[in-house]
């Protein structure tokens, strides 16, 4: 889909289920080692005893979710329904049914603030520290995973995964987002369909920046296109009203470079639609985080 106008929950607690399942289902033999931590005649180690969060009959697993009441504060009219419910469905099926080896689901829930860092640094500490969960699954800005799964040495189901932050990680982790080999193939699947075709711009979150710069860019000049602008967002996350002018003052750079496609990179595209969606004229093309179109064309 190109721009003709320019200028103008549920699957995460099942994962993090998948994981519980695996790292639980040693613990009743592991007792019977003759030497803790090994298998008799290997020197592998095995399941000593449970993890933390879980118990004889429960599993304890946190869940983090976008706080919309916050976003609403800085007046982004964003509704995502009841979450808490929705997760707790899921768990009480799961727990209707026998739960997981035989333990119940308890579920410890930790809304964010996505505009600013520091809620999502306290509700890390309350889930790891204070709760003790096994895992912790759902929304994480951009290096908060880092918390859980790297400093806190929990397992965490869920966040962007680049090759930098796994480098970090202490504990098991799992994530359905994309990893940095989608950009490389959603340009060239944009590429063979001919939506690379017309002047093309470039627009990211500084958040999103090495991913810019090492899959991004280069597969653009191995496909003969030359982007006629990059916006880089540089706003504080915290700062709504800087970002929604940081956002407006690139599409007009765009405007004015006459670029009909818009390219929106990571994560972070959803920048653009999100700051855009009051401006009849001005509607995103594609994504290379989804390899497929994130708006309607004007």
């Amino acid at each position: 889909m190109t721009m003709r106008r320019f200028g103008g929950k549920v699957a995460l607690v099942a994962a993090a289920v998948v994981l519980a399942a695996a790292c639980t289902s040693g613990d009743d033999s592991a007792s019977d080692s003759t030497d803790a931590g090994t298998t008799p005649g290997s020197s592998a180690p095995v399941a000593t005893g449970p993890a933390p969060g879980v118990t004889d009959d429960t599993i304890k697993i946190g869940i983090t979710y976008t706080d919309a009441a916050a976003l609403q504060a800085v007046g982004l009219d964003y509704e995502f329904g009841d979450m808490e419910a929705a997760y707790q469905a899921l768990a009480d099926d799961i727990n209707e049914d026998g739960g997981i080896h035989g333990r119940q689901l308890e579920l410890v829930f930790a809304p964010i603030d996505p505009t600013s860092p520091t809620p999502a640094e306290e509700k890390c500490v309350q889930l790891t520290e204070d709760e003790d969960v096994f895992i912790v699954a759902g929304f994480f800005l951009a290096d908060a995973v880092i918390c859980p799964v790297a400093t806190h040495e929990t397992a965490v189901e869920g966040g962007e995964m680049t090759p930098e932050r796994l480098e970090q990680a202490a504990a098991p982790w799992v994530t359905g987002t994309p990893d940095s080999d989608l950009p490389v193939a959603a340009l060239r699947a944009f590429a063979e369909q001919g939506e690379m075709d017309g002047n093309v711009a470039v627009f990211v979150n500084a958040r999103d920046q090495a991913v810019l710069d090492n899959q991004v860019l280069p597969t653009l000049e191995e496909l003969g296109v030359e982007p006629v602008e990059v916006g880089v967002v540089d706003a504080p996350a915290g700062d709504q009203p800087a970002l929604a002018a940081n956002v407006r003052t690139i599409a007009e750079r765009f405007e004015a470079a006459d670029a009909d496609t818009v390219v929106l990179v990571g994560l972070s595209g959803q920048d653009w639609p999100a700051n855009m969606a009051d401006d009849p004229l001005t509607v995103p093309s594609c994504s290379s985080s989804t390899s497929r179109p994130v708006g309607r064309s004007a």
